[in-house]
């Protein structure tokens, strides 16, 4: 099977950084990282997803957490945090839900990453 390359594949290979590819039937069941890290015989500490926030320092940020990350306005150290609705991600990142990366995105937002 042919991969397309996404961004950051593309992102990684001008840098000549190894990786590894995994995929899956991708339906709307699986757009979760729990079950995205199943399919792919990974544990969920391994399976990082993206999520696009709003909250009152920036217009927008984005972070990359472990599949059971569960979602805190105190990782930002704010009091409030909102995560972006669907509709909204192709026009402020150029990706669908699911396909969202932090890295190679079109549009500069401070990313946070999970140590």
């Amino acid at each position: 099977m042919k991969i397309t390359k996404s961004n950051v594949m593309r992102l990684l290979d001008g840098k000549k950084i190894n990786y590894q590819v995994y995929s899956y039937a991708h339906s709307k069941e699986t757009l979760d990282g729990l079950m995205e890290a199943s399919l792919i015989g990974k544990p969920q500490t391994m399976v990082f997803k993206t999520l696009l926030t709003k909250a009152n320092l920036c217009p927008y940020d984005s972070a990359c957490w472990d599949a059971g990350f569960k979602e805190s306005s105190g990782v930002w150290f704010v009091k409030r945090l909102e995560i972006l609705g669907v509709k909204e991600l192709l026009s402020l990142t150029a990706y669908v839900r699911g396909g969202c990366g932090p890295m190679g995105m079109p549009y500069q937002y401070p990313t946070y990453i999970d140590e």
